[in-house]
């Protein structure tokens, strides 16, 4: 064993002849076929050799595979799926593009590779990962619309979605700036959460696994295949490591018992990557790997990216710990750090860092000042503790005891003295979570459909649950069967019985499912617009907003819910859900960008009258607006104050500026615009959108006549991209500024 810790060509060697487990699983089946006469194959081929050699072409498969096409478009019928294309392989399946006829929609069928189908133990993994993702409802976790398990291929119906895996978006752009880790992080975290409250360990979380909307900043947790109960016996079974030998956790590759935190390490090395560009644990072999994982630090990640903060480098450490208990220990606390640590990054001059994030030289200086400051106070406690305690005895012999008690215990508490050197202990939130309970409560409200509030005053809700818990959690098992349908009158009997708002949200969520699937679409319309309006977190109601557009694209019901919001305008023409949501329809499904823009402008209005204004994002947008709609004065106008705004992106909104002044024909201040945003210092979010940023301001000074100012961009551009086609376009344009300059 010293010496195979110690040989790298023998360690190579292993792997040669090892196979992952489920494909020793497989051979232990068929073994135990041909031992007892059963399955045996009279051809010259073994199953075995076909298990692990399957490749097919599209036609090919359509013809083996499929029922005869219906549509000259497609390649062949699996139920009421016309098959359009094969756009995916992996180790257990076919990711499959089809038109669900039934529903008119577009969506990915995954089957179970067809030279798998007939061992039980691919079925069985199969199988579990359709019913473990089933089982989580959450916006950050890919759902399934249907599972077949019965029939000659195994499948599972997903919506089909424009994304790519977060391997292949680090691989095509390089690392990720900071926003984008905190908040694909976070929207990870929040999918563990969801995992982790259903009792199932996802055990490969990695980012090839994680998908990108490529058009907005949304991702799914997806491929739960290897995913088990916490407590299943299989997890601690000897011998058995399951799993991606490069984000594994330590417990996970020495085969032991894991639990949640398993999945927290994986997803710190998910950060890592995001930052760095490679793995946290790299070796020239698998049981290198491993070894590392164990028993080596990872490189410092400020030395593969010194511009990252210092905070960044404390965070990922937090989920890298060796040891599980001492490593950051749930998802939700996860998630909770990540929300923080963004809102720092995002307002730091209004919000704090984590504690736990401040390094701990800062921590001592902190320290010193509070000691300090209590040093320096040496007032006479003693005395006065002394004088109020006499004066309330004499005030007690003159007024009734139980009308002295609150203000005396006021008066202790105040006046009580501290010795020089202690310190005074903080109140926690879980004190004054104790002081508010232990006040006079307040009547409580119910909020009506309509938004008016209501004194609790009227009859219980008649229901066969005795509460919303109970009627949620029958729901929720439903769900885990994939009875959407079946859970649609439990979770419904909650929302009668929801105590407030935020278990609405959760109800209203977790029928997302069930509402997906039933013909009347108005109900998914009033689930997503209720979490719009009533949830607290902005990435909820920023993933509900784009839930609701796919959706109503999906149903082509674009035009009706532009009237159903039209007709809530009507009503309270203030109404902020309504006015955001119909800025998304008309910029993203009707493609009206004076309508957007009207929109906007409507609440930028709302929002001056009650002393607001938009924030940078918002006022990005309606720049965007503007501009699509050929108003190219008042899009650069407006990009140049969102500049002065947002000094972190101002090179950035300067740069549209001067292509906005570009359009306008206005040479003057388009110069003067790019020469602001080249004077910035750009924000580097990854190396491909430097390039464009450059190749940008090259266009702009061309086009302005200044070529000598062209030629350092262009040269900066080509230095920023690796991809041929930018490359060949970029060095044509360099050489025409480089003419023009002499």
């Amino acid at each position: 064993m010293q010496h195979l810790d110690e040989c790298a060509d023998c360690q190579r060697q292993l792997e040669r002849t090892a196979a992952r487990a489920v494909e020793w699983e497989i051979v232990r089946e068929l073994r135990s076929r041909l031992n007892t006469g059963f399955g045996g194959s009279s051809s010259g081929t073994s199953d075995v050799d076909e298990a692990f050699a399957f490749d097919v072409s599209p036609a090919d498969f359509g013809v083996h595979y499929l029922t005869p096409a219906t549509s000259p478009d497609s390649i062949g019928q699996l139920d009421d799926i016309e098959i359009l294309d094969v756009v995916g392989r992996g180790g257990m399946g076919i990711v499959l593009k089809g038109r669900q006829t039934s529903l008119q929609r577009l969506v990915a069928v995954k089957l179970l590779r067809p030279d798998l189908a007939a061992h039980g133990v691919a079925r069985r993994r199969f199988t579990r990962e359709a019913q473990a993702t089933a089982a989580i409802v959450h916006p950050n976790v890919m759902p399934i619309h249907a599972i077949r398990t019965t029939g000659r291929l195994p499948y599972l119906v997903m919506p089909f979605l424009d994304c790519e895996s977060l391997e292949q978006r680090i691989q095509r752009s390089g690392p990720l700036d900071p926003l984008s880790v905190l908040t694909l992080g976070l929207q990870m975290a929040r999918a563990l959460e969801a995992a982790h409250a259903q009792g199932l360990v996802h055990r490969d979380v990695k980012p090839a696994n994680i998908l990108l909307e490529r058009t907005g900043p949304r991702a799914w947790l997806a491929d739960f295949g290897l995913a088990r109960a916490m407590d299943d016996a299989t997890l601690t079974r000897s011998g058995f490591i399951p799993g991606t030998p490069l984000y594994m956790s330590p417990e996970q590759a020495r085969g032991e018992a894991i639990d949640g935190r398993s999945d927290l390490f994986s997803l710190g090395s998910v950060l890592y990557m995001m930052c760095a560009g490679r793995p946290p644990f790299r070796a020239e072999t698998t049981y290198g790997v491993l070894r590392r994982i164990m028993e080596s630090r990872p490189r410092s990640i400020r030395e593969l990216e010194p511009s990252l903060p210092e905070w960044m480098e404390l965070l990922i450490d937090r989920f890298l710990e060796k040891r599980p208990e001492r490593r950051i220990a749930t998802a939700t606390a996860a998630a909770e750090l990540l929300e923080q640590t963004l809102r720092f990054h995002q307002q730091p001059e209004t919000q704090e860092l984590p504690r736990s994030l401040i390094p701990n030289d800062r921590r001592r200086s902190r320290r010193r000042r509070t000691q300090s400051q209590a040093a320096s106070s040496h007032f006479p406690w003693h005395f006065l503790y002394a004088f109020l305690i006499g004066g309330l005895i004499m005030l007690a012999l003159l007024v009734p005891l139980a009308m002295l008690a609150p203000p005396l215990l006021a008066l202790l508490t105040v006046a009580a003295p501290t010795e020089p050197g202690t310190q005074v202990p903080e109140v926690t939130p879980q004190v004054e979570s104790l002081l508010r309970d232990s006040a006079e409560p307040e009547t409580p409200l119910v909020v009506a459909d309509n938004g008016s509030e209501q004194k609790d005053e009227t009859k219980a809700v008649e229901s066969k649950y005795a509460s919303a818990d109970e009627a949620l959690r029958v729901g929720s098992g439903f769900l885990a069967q994939m009875e959407y349908a079946q859970s649609q009158e439990p979770l419904e009997e909650a929302l009668k019985l929801a105590p407030d708002d935020e278990y609405r949200v959760k109800v209203y969520r977790a029928l997302i499912p069930a509402y997906t699937i039933a013909p009347d679409w108005t109900l998914k319309l009033k689930a997503l617009e209720f979490i719009i309006r009533h949830s607290e977190r902005d990435a909820e109601r920023s993933l509900a907003r784009t839930e609701l557009m796919s959706f109503v694209r999906q149903r082509g019901k674009t035009k009706d819910t532009v009237k159903h919001f039209e007709e809530q305008l009507k009503v309270n023409k203030d109404d902020e859900s309504a006015l955001y949501i119909l800025t998304e329809v008309y910029s993203r499904l009707t493609n009206e960008p004076q309508k957007a823009a009207a929109v906007l402008e409507q609440l930028t209005k709302l929002k001056q009258k009650s002393g607001q204004e938009l924030s940078v994002a918002e006022s990005a947008k309606l720049a965007a607006e503007y501009v699509k709609s050929r108003k190219y004065k008042e899009g650069a106008e407006l990009f140049e104050a969102t500049a002065a705004r947002d000094k972190t992106l101002a090179a950035w909104h300067y740069k549209e500026a001067a292509n906005a002044w570009l359009n306008g024909k206005d040479k003057t201040k388009a110069l003067a615009a790019a020469k602001a945003s080249a004077e910035s210092e750009p924000e580097k979010r990854s190396e491909l959108l430097i390039y464009f940023w450059h190749r940008s301001l090259g266009d702009v000074f061309s086009d302005c006549g200044e070529a000598a100012l062209a030629v350092p961009h262009y040269e900066q551009a080509l230095a920023s991209t690796k991809i041929d086609g930018y490359r060949k376009e970029t060095e044509q344009k360099l050489a025409r500024a480089r003419e023009l300059a002499q």
